[in-house]
């Protein structure tokens, strides 16, 4: 570990010139993304400054902008002191929001193997049941379409006053386009072909 008299927000995890920071569960808004920013910080002021930065999200299931913008002021400040950075044990959903903003080629991540220190345990991103149930889909899709279903039902009866052409085409036995003589001001028989 760091130096006792630097305690840690996080907990941290110090293997020759390598540091591992186990992140909580959420890292959001809230106290988490300062505090994880102030743990950096007590990394980066200790005696011998690591050439390896491991942050382990193995028991991290949610991570907001905040978390993300935290992650890129440690990506910077790692730059800047020339350390490796690596995001261990990543859940397939973070995996997934990196990958939409691109940060998959930003970051080395590591996604989860072999425990690196005996203390991290693996733990399953938990997800709503609900997402893998395919009876709720059917229903859905099945509300989906009644949604539809009346959505039609109610806008056809007001749109067709707005509408003389639907109007005529539905409810008249005539056709839409009437052939038909046209007459001039001066009563004279006009065709289509004449100009």
């Amino acid at each position: 570990m760091l130096s006792q008299n630097k305690p840690t927000p996080y907990p941290v995890t110090l293997v020759d010139d390598t540091v591992m920071i186990h992140l909580s569960k959420r890292l959001t808004v809230a106290s988490e993304s300062a505090t994880l920013r102030e743990t950096f910080q007590l990394v980066l002021q200790n005696e011998s400054i690591p050439k390896k930065v491991i942050l382990d999200f193995s028991q991290t299931t949610f991570i907001d902008s905040s978390g993300i913008g935290v992650l890129m002021y440690i990506l910077r400040n790692v730059q800047i002191h020339h350390i490796e950075l690596i995001l261990w044990g990543i859940c397939s959903e973070i995996t997934e929001l990196f990958s939409l903003l691109d940060l998959d080629d930003v970051f080395t991540i590591e996604l989860r193997s072999e425990p690196l220190s005996p203390e991290i345990s693996h733990q399953t991103c938990k997800t709503h049941p609900s997402v893998r149930s395919r009876p709720k889909r059917i229903i859905d899709i099945v509300g989906a379409l009644v949604g539809l279903g009346i959505t039609a039902t109610l806008l056809l009866p007001i749109l067709l006053p707005f509408n003389s052409t639907i109007r005529v085409r539905i409810f008249s036995a005539n056709p839409l386009w009437v052939n038909g003589q046209t007459i001039s001001t001066l009563e004279v028989p006009f065709h289509g072909n004449q100009c």
